[in-house]
């Protein structure tokens, strides 16, 4: 088996992207919130929740928290394996 698929069949791999991701997704959008809104809670509400807007910074904080959360976890797992392979 590949390591790829290894990978994505890994116990609690599908788990830890969506915390990593849901991590990710908050950690970001709270500087977003305290650097660009000088955390004027009406402000980044005003500016993220506004017709399509709102629609474009649900779809990126999706997409970009999936990726995000996707990736590093895919390497933490790769390490692990490469690690488990080096020590037979």
């Amino acid at each position: 088996m590949s390591s790829f698929k290894q990978i994505l069949q890994a116990p609690n791999f599908w788990k830890s992207v969506l915390f990593i991701g849901l991590a990710f997704v908050l950690l970001y959008n709270a500087i977003d919130f305290a650097f660009g809104y000088s955390m004027h809670w009406d402000q980044f509400l005003e500016a993220k929740w506004q017709g399509s807007t709102k629609w474009r910074f649900i779809i990126a904080n999706l997409l970009g928290g999936a990726l995000y959360g996707f990736i590093i976890s895919f390497l933490r797992y790769r390490k692990q394996i490469l690690q488990d392979k080096h020590k037979k």
